[in-house]
C-alpha cells in the first residue's frame, strides 16, 4: 500500500504482508496499532477498486469509518497508550500545524487521523481533502455554512455573505463526508472534554484551506507571504520592547498596506494580546472606506470567540458548554431560542437559559441559584421587561436579576441576547 510508517521496524504492503527492516528485532503489533492497520487496508483495498477516483474518496471514507466499529475500542484511553507506552512504534513521518491533531497512519494514498478536543472553537472553514471523519467520544455542535463572495481583494482574501445553513450535534458513531472547497464549510466545538474524533484524508490537495468569520470575510487560511510575515515579527518585538514606536510605527505604515495586510496584523494582535491603537480603525477607514467594514466586524467576532473559548476552558459541564455554542451560533434573542429548544429539547428552553447565565454570571457561593431568578434572567435574556415578570419577583430578588441583566449589556458574548424582538417563550 506504499509508503506507510506504522513503525520504524514494522509495515505492511497492503496485502497483509509484514515487512520489516533487516536486522531490527521487532515486537507485534498493539492492538490500536493493528486496528489502524486494518482501517487502512480496507480503505486502501476498497479506494483501489475505483481507481483512487478523488471524486468518490469521501464514500470510500465514510464506509470504512461505518463499518471499522471504532467507538469504543479506539479511545482516548487506548490512544494514550498506543502513543505514549513504551514500546509504541517510532513517531510517523507525518505532522500536522493544529495542536490537537495527531498523526495515526501515513500512506501513498492517504493518511488518518485522531483530533483530541479540549476548548478549542474551530471557527467556519472548509479544507483541501476529500474524506471523512467520525465522532468517537464527546459531542459536538457543527454548524454548517454558505458563502457568497462578493469581492476578491486579493488572493488570500475575499469579502462576501457568510450564513449559516445548518447545525446539528454529531455523537460518537456520527460519519461525515468531506468535500475540498467551499462547497463543505463547516465550524464545530466539542461540548464534552476531551472530544475524540477520526479523519481519513486523500493525500492530494485541491486549492487551498480556508477560514470564514461573519459577516462574511474568507482568509486563505495556508497563506504565506514572506512580506507580511516580517511585519508581524518586527511588530511583535515593538510590542514587547517599545509600545510607543509600536504604535507610531503602525499606524504610519497603515496606508502603505494592502486589506489583507491589515486583516492579517489585527488579527494576529487578537490572538497574540497585543494592545492596539485606539485609532487604528479611524486610520485605516481613511484609506479603505467602507471595504474595512467587514473586516472590523470580523475582528470583533475573533474577539468574542476567543473570550467564549476562555470561558469553555473553566467549564466541564456539557449543558454549559452547549449554551456557550449556542451564544456563539445564534445572531438574536430567535436563534438563541430556537437552538435551545432543538439541541437541548429534555429543557424548559427560558430556565435553561436562565440557569446557564446564572452559572456564568452569579457567584452563589456554592448554592445552586433560586428557580425564580433563574427563570426571570432566562425571561429578560428573551426580551421581557422587569415589569412583565412576576410578582413573586420583587424586592432585592428583582434587583439582583435586573442588575445582572444589564451588566450583560456590555459584554460581547452575550449580543444576541440583546439583538432582535423580544420572544414569548
Amino acid at each position: 500500500m506504499g509508503d506507510h510508517a506504522t513503525g520504524a521496524a514494522i509495515g505492511y504492503d497492503g496485502k497483509g504482508m509484514e515487512l520489516r527492516q533487516p536486522g531490527v528485532t521487532t515486537t507485534q503489533p498493539g492492538p490500536l496499532e493493528a486496528l489502524i492497520h486494518r482501517l487502512a487496508t480496507k480503505t486502501n483495498d476498497a479506494w483501489s477498486r475505483h481507481g483512487f477516483d478523488e471524486s468518490v474518496f469521501d464514500e470510500v471514507a465514510c464506509d470504512a469509518l461505518a463499518e471499522a466499529h471504532l467507538v469504543g475500542t479506539l479511545t482516548w484511553n487506548a490512544l494514550q497508550d498506543h502513543i505514549l507506552a513504551p514500546t509504541s512504534p517510532e513517531p510517523l513521518q507525518s505532522k500536522h500545524p493544529a495542536p490537537e491533531v495527531i498523526p495515526l497512519y501515513n500512506g501513498r494514498h492517504f493518511k488518518i487521523y485522531a483530533h483530541a478536543w479540549l476548548d478549542k472553537i474551530a471557527e467556519p472553514h472548509h479544507h483541501c481533502w476529500t474524506g471523512a471523519f467520525q465522532v468517537l467520544e464527546g459531542r459536538s455542535l457543527n454548524g454548517y455554512y454558505r458563502f457568497t463572495p462578493r469581492e476578491v481583494v486579493r488572493q488570500g482574501l475575499t469579502l462576501g455573505h457568510l450564513e449559516l445553513a445548518q447545525h446539528q450535534i454529531h455523537t460518537p458513531g456520527s460519519v461525515v463526508g468531506i468535500k475540498p472547497g467551499s462547497e463543505f464549510i463547516h465550524g464545530l466545538q466539542y461540548l464534552d472534554r476531551p472530544g475524540l474524533a477520526i479523519s481519513i484524508r486523500g493525500g492530494r490537495l485541491v486549492g487551498n484551506t480556508c477560514t470564514y468569520y461573519r459577516p462574511g470575510v474568507a482568509v486563505q487560511t495556508d497563506l504565506e507571504d514572506p512580506a507580511v510575515t516580517s511585519i508581524l515579527r518586527v511588530l511583535q518585538i515593538l510590542h514587547h520592547t517599545d509600545p510607543e514606536a509600536f504604535e507610531r510605527r503602525l499606524l504610519e505604515a497603515i496606508p502603505r498596506y494592502d486589506l489583507l495586510t491589515v486583516h492579517l496584523i489585527v488579527f494576529e494582535a487578537v490572538r497574540s494580546g497585543w494592545s492596539l491603537p485606539a485609532s487604528l480603525w479611524e486610520t485605516a477607514s481613511r484609506v479603505f472606506g467602507r471595504r474595512l467594514d467587514p473586516i472590523e466586524q470580523a475582528t470583533r467576532e475573533l474577539t468574542t470567540l476567543g473570550k467564549i473559548v476562555q470561558l469553555r476552558s473553566r467549564f466541564t459541564d456539557s449543558d454549559l458548554r452547549l449554551f456557550l455554542a449556542i451564544l456563539c451560533l445564534g445572531r438574536d434573542r430567535r436563534s438563541v431560542h430556537d437552538l435551545v429548544a432543538e439541541h437541548a429539547p429534555r429543557a424548559d428552553v427560558i430556565e435553561f437559559i436562565g440557569q446557564s447565565l446564572a452559572s456564568l454570571l452569579i457567584d452563589a457561593e456554592g448554592d445552586t441559584v433560586p428557580d425564580a431568578m433563574a427563570h426571570g434572567l432566562g425571561r429578560l435574556a428573551l426580551g421581557a421587561s422587569p415589569e412583565q415578570l412576576p410578582p413573586s419577583l420583587a424586592g432585592e430578588l428583582l434587583s439582583v436579576i435586573v442588575t445582572v441583566h444589564e451588566a450583560m449589556a456590555g459584554a460581547p458574548i452575550y449580543e444576541p441576547l440583546f439583538t432582535g424582538a423580544p420572544v414569548d417563550a
